[in-house]
């Protein structure tokens, strides 16, 4: 008995020792849903192209209710930054309105920002994070998140 009190405890604390430290995060492929959008939108979408590895696209959807060449297609794809933060890109051919309202229900104007380079609409959403918007062609363009613009400077500079 003696001799498998101190077993146990060293087994139990071998296992302790194994266990991963901090929270794992999933990680998707966005490409087969950025693919099919291409496919299926009746406009030309732009999509975020060579980001920094350190970016992990977490979530990644396409709604295209209506098939292949019809209106609205929408692709979402949402990321986590390198600084640990969430940054989210929604790009479809909803008017400006429709796009922010479906993308952050509740979202204020709150002026507008020069991001990469171009004129983005700023919005704040119901929880205080940035939601920018901007037209690209016929489509519309989104970045929400909790993000820094610095981060935010960099997912719109990856837009092609």
């Amino acid at each position: 008995m003696r001799a498998l009190v101190p077993m146990v405890a060293l087994v139990l604390l071998l296992v302790w020792l194994q266990q991963p430290s901090g929270q794992q995060v999933r990680t998707v492929d966005p490409a087969p849903d950025v693919s099919y959008a291409m496919t299926a939108a009746p406009y030309r979408l732009v999509a975020p192209r060579g980001l920094p590895s350190e970016w992990r696209a977490t979530s990644s959807q396409v709604a295209a209710p209506a098939g292949e060449g019809h209106s609205p297609v929408t692709l979402d794809i949402g990321y986590l930054t390198p600084a640990g933060k969430y940054a989210r890109f929604v790009v479809s051919d909803l008017p400006v309105d429709g796009a922010v309202d479906a993308a952050v229900p509740g979202s204020v104007r709150d002026g507008s920002a020069t991001v990469a380079g171009a004129d983005w609409a700023r919005y704040r959403t119901p929880k205080g994070e940035v939601l920018l918007v901007r037209k690209v062609g016929p489509a519309t363009a989104v970045l929400t998140g909790n993000a820094g613009m610095d981060e935010f400077g960099v997912l719109a500079g990856s837009l092609r």
